[in-house]
């Protein structure tokens, strides 16, 4: 699971991909508040152990989730006070991947990164969306396919279009 400070970044920026998120037991998750707020980076990762409405009598209750960390100690906080770190897995279910040709894959690169892209006639490769990681490809497909945005190093930004 990538939580470097650069997929951290391009998740925190992804703001159609965290109005999807539904918290669910296993995400990975890291307080919003230091990453959205101070601008800074957040010091650990937590994983969702629990989750549920604070009042369950209540309809607009907002969804309470119970997070530990790598220390074992348990954090109780609002959905929205935290940033979720979509899994490779979870992006890919985002994407209907059949509606893909046989001809689109992804390339380990040189520098060691990934990029997914296909082969023309001449046998050369031609990628259309990079990554670090498999998240961070990931992540940058769906942004691509879905919102027609591409990351910018800083932003999601509209695609031109050629």
């Amino acid at each position: 699971m990538d939580t470097s400070k650069e997929y951290i970044k391009m998740c925190e920026k992804a703001e159609e991909i965290q109005k999807l998120w539904e918290p669910k037991f296993g995400d990975f998750i890291t307080p919003a508040i230091q990453c959205l707020r101070r601008k800074t980076t957040p010091r650990y990762i937590q994983v969702v152990i629990a989750y549920g409405p604070k009042d369950i009598f209540r309809k607009k209750s907002p969804i309470v989730i119970r997070a530990g960390n790598p220390n074992q100690t348990r954090d109780t906080k609002y959905k929205n006070d935290k940033l979720w770190l979509p899994r490779q897995d979870q992006l890919q279910k985002m994407i209907k991947l059949i509606d893909y040709g046989l001809n689109d894959c992804i390339k380990i690169l040189d520098d060691g990164s990934y990029a997914i892209g296909s082969y023309d006639g001449d046998g050369c490769f031609e990628g259309y969306v990079y990554g670090n990681t498999m998240e961070q490809l990931w992540l940058a497909f769906v942004m691509k396919e879905k919102y027609d945005k591409v990351w910018d190093g800083k932003e999601w930004i509209k695609e031109k279009k050629r």
